[in-house]
Parts: C-alpha cells; sequence; structure tokens
C-alpha cells in the first residue's frame, strides 16, 4: 500500500512539474506574441508616414 502511494505521488509530482512547465511555456509564447504584435503595429504606423 505504501509503495503505491509513493508511486502515486511520484506522478503527482511529474504532472505538477510538467504542467508548471507548460504554463510558463505558454505565458512566455503568449507574451512574445504579443511583443511581436506591438511591433508590427508600430512598423505599420512608421509605413504610414
Amino acid at each position: 500500500m505504501e509503495m503505491l502511494h509513493e508511486c502515486c505521488s511520484d506522478w503527482l509530482f511529474i504532472g505538477t512539474a510538467l504542467f508548471g512547465v507548460f504554463l510558463i511555456v505558454a505565458i512566455g509564447l503568449l507574451a512574445a506574441g504579443k511583443k511581436e504584435d506591438d511591433t508590427k503595429k508600430k512598423q505599420k504606423l512608421t509605413q504610414d508616414f
């Protein structure tokens, strides 16, 4: 029984770690995408002038 519990907690830890990494990557990609959009808008504005 204790062995099973250890196994489950390991999977829980791995799952939490993966979820944390996924969140960091997702936030990073969103931030990068937003920056790209901003630079594109700025380029468009300068091209209009």
